[in-house]
């Protein structure tokens, strides 16, 4: 075995406890923190463009690979901005809140935090949002829409 494989080997065995053992609420103060940051880079974005805010927070996260509970916090608040936009009829808004929905979930379940505590991590009634995350995951996925910047008559253009 090579100097570097019992480096690796090492490193996994000092690091990874301090990872996985990172107490729920730092998990959910992280959380929290990096959903506001994200709210305060992108969401500007969506009142204007859904597919630019979704670029946005995309090329948020990936700057964020590989720290869990930073990318859920950014997903999470797409998903949120993105459901809001749903509410107004905004173009593009439920396509861009299904991809979220995904992404979050998914690190949601590794990270093993529970839907209600995600919930308090952004401001807004729980009960609502917990209900639309519920329909819209049963959901298939949405037909793929125009997002070349074109105005067909549907779009709601601010």
């Amino acid at each position: 075995m090579s100097i570097f494989s019992k480096s690796f080997i090492l490193g996994v065995f000092i690091y990874a406890p301090l990872v996985f053992s990172q107490p729920q609420s730092d998990k959910l103060d992280t959380v929290k923190l990096w959903a506001e940051k994200a709210q305060q880079q992108c969401f500007m974005k969506i009142h204007f463009d859904t597919f630019a805010y979704q670029d946005c927070l995309v090329l948020m996260a990936k700057e964020e690979v590989g720290n869990k509970p930073r990318e859920l916090g950014i997903y999470y608040f797409a998903y949120v901005g993105a459901m809001d936009a749903v509410r107004t009829g905004m173009y593009g808004s439920y396509n861009t809140a299904w991809y979220f929905l995904q992404r979050f979930r998914k690190i949601q379940r590794t990270l093993g935090i529970d839907d209600r505590s995600l919930c308090t991590t952004v401001p807004g009634n729980c009960d609502i949002r917990l209900s639309q995350i519920e329909q819209m995951r049963k959901m298939p996925q949405p037909a793929p829409i125009d997002t070349d910047g074109g105005t067909p008559k549907e779009k709601q253009t601010h």
